[in-house]
């Protein structure tokens, strides 16, 4: 038995992922996806916010209800084909977080797309598909 990692977001390279891993990959009798999705806290997103505790606890359920229905609607379509699904719902830097995920994991296979943002973005922001080909210790198909 296989298990296959697919780290989601809301880009159209995780549907493609999701996709290709459905026709060319995955073995519905045998294999377990497991999908990843990492969203960012109030306080380690693009602008930390200086909020009251109230607001940030409500901003923190928000997201976090945001991710639960990002994964339920990714599983779906893989459950639909009788594909055994489990997600889990990740909070911190989307790198650092699916690289100690996978690595505990150890699953057989991670499947995810890359956003081709280019060479210069690239380096300044720095890719997660990049930076997890260089850190996990498992097989990634990009």
């Amino acid at each position: 038995k296989r298990t296959i990692c697919i780290p989601v977001d809301e880009s159209k390279t995780t549907t493609s992922a999701i996709q290709w891993a459905i026709d060319h990959l995955i073995q519905p009798e045998t294999d377990q996806v497991i999908l990843l999705n990492v969203r960012e806290s109030p306080q380690t997103g693009a602008y930390p916010l200086m909020v009251s505790e109230s607001t940030y606890d409500f901003l923190a359920t928000k997201l976090k209800e945001h991710s639960h229905d990002l994964l339920r609607t990714k599983a779906k379509l893989l459950t639909s084909l009788n594909i055994h699904v489990r997600a889990i719902s990740l909070c911190g830097v989307p790198k650092i977080e699916l690289e100690y995920k996978i690595n505990q994991l150890q699953p057989s296979l991670v499947i995810m797309g890359k956003r081709g943002m280019g060479v210069v973005k690239s380096l300044l922001i720095g890719s997660v598909s990049e930076h997890l080909l260089h850190h996990v210790k498992v097989p990634i198909t990009i």
